[in-house]
């Protein structure tokens, strides 16, 4: 006897039904992506046996896993993933050939370059760039004392609030202790 043609005979259960209606998208996703085998996945979405034999028939199922590859592969998801994957299993050997104690510098260079450039560490941390609007703010304390404050402004494209970013601060000391020291300067409040 065909196992196909015990399957078409199967009729669920009512509650059986109910479930095959209510499919989760993560389900048909995770059968799409096609990572692990569809049958591991229906299990851990709690579908055993006969459950999964006539779920995996099932048309409106059958139906929504293709459509979710098509999806998949037209947006290079299938490949993408699939790809890293590969990289992932090939990585270990390329750090052990790379360790190994025959393997010239050469090598063991390419391996390292390769490999902190997987792991983005193989460029420099990029400074913070400027944008907006440069602002100074001196502040006079007098007897030519003062206080320079500046910096970029940059709208935050949500409200468009300005904020203060990489400010500079400085101070002329050459007399503010004298300043602060004079007998005036106690009745500044700070």
């Amino acid at each position: 006897m065909n196992p196909e043609d015990s399957l078409s005979k199967f009729v669920p259960a009512k509650s059986d039904t109910l479930k095959m209606l209510d499919v989760q998208p993560k389900m048909i996703l995770e059968c799409a992506m096609g990572i692990e085998d569809p049958a591991v996945v229906a299990e851990r979405y709690g579908y055993y046996g006969p459950q999964w034999e006539a779920l995996k028939v099932f048309e409106p199922f059958t139906k929504a896993v293709e459509e979710k590859k098509v999806e998949l592969y037209a947006t290079g998801y299938t490949f993408k993933t699939r790809a890293n994957i590969l990289a992932h299993d090939l990585l270990e050997d390329i750090y052990l050939d790379a360790k190994a104690p025959d393997t010239n510098a050469h090598t063991r260079l390419e391996a390292l370059k390769f490999l902190s450039k997987a792991g983005g560490i193989d460029q420099p941390v990029k400074e913070l760039e400027t944008t907006g609007n440069a602002f100074s703010i001196t502040i006079n304390l007098g007897q030519g004392n003062s206080v320079k404050i500046g910096g970029n402004t940059q709208t935050n494209g949500q409200n468009d609030q300005k904020t203060v970013e990489n400010s500079e601060y400085c101070v002329d000391l050459d007399d503010l202790g004298q300043y602060l020291a004079a007998p005036e300067a106690s009745t500044f409040s700070r």
